[in-house]
């Protein structure tokens, strides 16, 4: 019985864990911030279940306790020190509740610090957190999907989308995540195994890479493009220097570093021409390329 009882526990702290990757697709309409608002309620109120699950789970099973490791340590810490920075605030409330434009402030840091500990205690497998992946990146499509919608409405003006996120920054961000968690999974995929045994599983990753990438350029969002190319070429070097013993992954690794140095050597040569110019979102992303590095 007692059993049962965990494994009930365990399921529904899961099933509010999956709830939160929903958030995103809601729209509030009758609230003031439509955007925002709605989702990050939503948000709140499945993480505080799913933290009150959980904390009936840990007392009746300690095996679902936090493990001390140094990624938990870093998260406690740091959501201490914001605290200590809240508290001594010019403007102490605010700082603790922010505002219903942002749905921010130290009380989503500490909704944010208990879905940490719920999802690292709870998800424990390899395979509960490759399904968990998974089904983000599966509503990356949905989202992808429903930001290139925003096109069929030419009466709106539309050059940057933005999705049930309504705003093109959060999208571009939103998207940016789901490539790098797209290729991390064709390494795990990968891992000890032959390419003909998981060919399905990586053709998956790379159109979902794709897919975001393009949903990022659509968004025109330079932050987030920028941070893709400062990202590739950052895991391109760590796996040019560390994977010695799989020549693949180093040549892949190369490859990748050399299309985005071509990339960005393509805009800062021809971002003056009409071509580029021409281009909105091209031209904004060409705007950030600059020989002056005082100037960038």
């Amino acid at each position: 019985m007692n059993r049962i009882i965990d494994s009930v526990l365990k399921y529904g702290v899961m099933a509010m864990v999956y709830a939160t990757f929903l958030t995103p697709f809601i729209i509030s309409g009758s609230l003031y911030f439509p955007y925002i608002t709605g989702k990050a309620h939503l948000l709140r109120l499945f993480i505080e279940i799913g933290f009150a699950l959980y904390i009936v789970l840990a007392i009746r099973n300690k095996e679902f306790l936090p493990k001390k490791s140094p990624l938990m340590w870093a998260a406690l810490v740091f959501t201490l020190i914001l605290g200590v920075a809240t508290f001594n605030a010019e403007d102490s409330f605010k700082s603790f509740w922010s505002n219903f434009e942002r749905m921010e402030g130290y009380v989503h840091i500490l909704h944010m610090f208990a879905f940490f500990v719920i999802t690292t205690s709870v998800f424990k497998t390899k395979q509960s957190w490759f399904a968990l992946l998974n089904t983000s990146l599966g509503l990356s499509i949905l989202m992808g999907i429903q930001g290139f919608m925003e096109y069929s409405k030419p009466h709106e003006g539309t050059i940057r989308i933005a999705g049930p996120l309504g705003n093109s920054t959060y999208l571009g961000v939103y998207a940016l995540v789901h490539v790098f968690i797209a290729g991390f999974l064709i390494f795990k995929v990968l891992d000890k195994k032959k390419l003909a045994e998981v060919w399905g599983w990586v053709v998956s990753y790379a159109l979902v890479i794709i897919l975001n990438t393009a949903v990022l350029f659509n968004t025109g969002t330079r932050g987030s493009m920028a941070g893709l190319f400062a990202g590739i070429v950052f895991a391109a070097i760590l796996i040019a220097v560390f994977e010695k013993n799989r020549i693949v992954y180093r040549k892949a690794a190369l490859w990748l570093l050399a299309t985005v140095v071509v990339i960005v050597a393509f805009l800062g040569i021809f971002k003056e021409t009409s071509f580029v110019k021409s281009n909105p979102l091209l031209n904004r992303f060409a705007s950030l390329v600059r020989w002056d590095i005082m100037s960038v």
